[in-house]
């Protein structure tokens, strides 16, 4: 399932595993690692998060079937 984004990490994980990894600082890592996220800082949240949702209810629909 392809998903297009404007703005994202070049390495994008689900926000919920990122915030499971590092509760806290992880704006402050995020931006010292990829300029996207420095750049683009709400952008990539909103990735981020979106891609979390959609990637969890396709998983969710996978073991439904």
């Amino acid at each position: 399932m392809p998903f297009v984004y404007e703005h994202g990490t070049h390495f994008v994980l689900p926000e919920s595993l990122l915030r499971m990894a590092l509760p806290v600082g992880l704006k402050f890592v995020l931006r010292f690692i990829f300029r996207a996220a420095k750049e683009y800082p709400d952008a990539c949240e909103a990735t981020r998060i979106d891609i979390d949702r959609k990637l969890s209810a396709a998983l969710k629909e996978w073991r439904e079937e």
